[in-house]
């Protein structure tokens, strides 16, 4: 289970990516045991994906969800749930993570 301090330090990251990016970002806690909190970003695509990645790459400690996204929008909308590792979780899917950063640094290379 993540600390406050890891939690407090991951917040603090994603919003300074957020505002290189020009995202808007809103956090609050996850409705799970395992959910260390949800993000929710609004703004450029490669912006929610580069945090995204960002997160992925420098926590190794907690592992992402993808719980929604919006693109038909003007606005496009990404909300994430980092969470605790997959190891330490009940259910595990072990190539998620694996999978999500594959998309994510296709997606980013593609643009």
């Amino acid at each position: 289970m993540a600390t406050d301090a890891i939690k407090e330090d991951i917040q603090t990251s994603m919003q300074r990516i957020a505002d290189e990016h020009e995202l808007g970002i809103e956090f609050r806690p996850g409705k799970r045991k395992t959910d260390i909190l949800l993000a929710t970003m609004h703004g450029q695509r490669r912006g929610m994906l580069a945090l995204a990645l960002f997160v992925s790459e420098n926590f190794p400690q907690v592992d992402l969800e993808l719980v929604n996204i919006d693109t038909k929008s003007e606005v496009q909308t990404l909300m994430l749930a980092v969470t605790d590792k997959l190891e330490q979780q009940q259910t595990q899917v072990p190539e998620r993570r694996a999978v999500l950063e594959s998309y994510l640094r296709r997606v980013l290379s593609d643009e």
